[in-house]
């Protein structure tokens, strides 16, 4: 299993969809307890430097969901050992997603990084992040 500029779960018990630091924030945007679409979160200069492409972007934007701030704020169960399984971490920007990277080292995992990379790069580089990906694989495959 590969994370990519993700948060990471515990190694057991429950863990949150979104960290609880971002649901105050995210209840502010929400109307009638929905949130708009990831993509109007950070305003439109964000999403113009994460996907360059205008295209591109109105292509990934058009598919981003409003989802329910109730569903942002779920907890699902961790099943226990889940992470003694195979795993990498490919970060891809550093905030807010270091601490996750460092600590999948912590966990033995490999771990690869792009540097000057950007949370959406599998949409504006998909070749470097299947790239850096496979490294990875390879990685996990020789120390299982």
């Amino acid at each position: 299993m590969a994370f990519v500029d993700a948060f990471l779960p515990p190694a057991s018990g429950t863990a949150r969809l979104v960290p609880a630091e971002f649901i105050d924030e995210l209840s502010t945007l929400a109307t009638d307890d929905v949130v708009p679409p990831w993509s109007s979160w950070f305003g439109d200069e964000v999403m113009q430097d994460l996907v360059p492409d205008a295209a591109r972007r109105a292509r990934v934007e058009h598919d981003m969901p409003r989802l329910p701030l109730s569903f942002l704020k779920a907890e699902v169960p961790v099943p226990d050992g889940w992470d003694r399984r195979p795993c990498a971490y490919l970060l891809l920007s550093t905030q807010p997603y270091a601490p996750s990277a460092a600590d999948a080292r912590a966990r033995g995992w490999p771990v690869a990084e792009i540097e000057g990379g950007k949370h959406l790069d599998p949409v504006r580089t998909p070749a470097t992040v299947a790239t850096a990906l496979l490294n990875l694989e390879r990685a996990m495959l020789a120390h299982p």
